[in-house]
């Protein structure tokens, strides 16, 4: 189940960022919690962030065990995403009111030989 925290917006997300939300969604189901949204293209951002363009969210971590645990689904949701995502997680401890994981679509540059 997704949830959206409360003043999110979805305007304006990409495709490349919703197929995220339904990856972590069936990350987060697989620890048996829900997929809380916190933030989208709204909230206060770096003027350089993906989230303004929609290709970046993030997720409540909370209502989870554990760190360990927060690290164990932001590492199944980058495997499952692959190189052109990118998954980082904010704040370190449980207790940080600012703890989130947060993910990006960015593709890299790619060469041909």
């Amino acid at each position: 189940m997704i949830r959206l925290k409360e003043g999110v917006s979805l305007a304006g997300l990409t495709t490349q960022a919703l197929l995220g939300i339904k990856v972590a969604e069936a990350v987060y189901e697989k620890y048996d919690r829900v997929l809380w949204i916190t933030s989208v293209n709204d909230g206060k951002h770096d003027e350089t962030s993906l989230h303004h363009s929609g290709n970046a969210f993030d997720c409540r971590v909370w209502h989870l065990e554990s760190w360990e645990q927060v690290k164990q689904i932001g590492d199944e949701i980058k495997a499952a995403l692959g190189s052109d995502y990118d998954v980082v997680l904010e704040g370190r401890t449980l207790d940080n009111e600012n703890a989130h994981i947060h993910v990006e679509y960015q593709p890299r540059q790619r060469t041909e030989i």
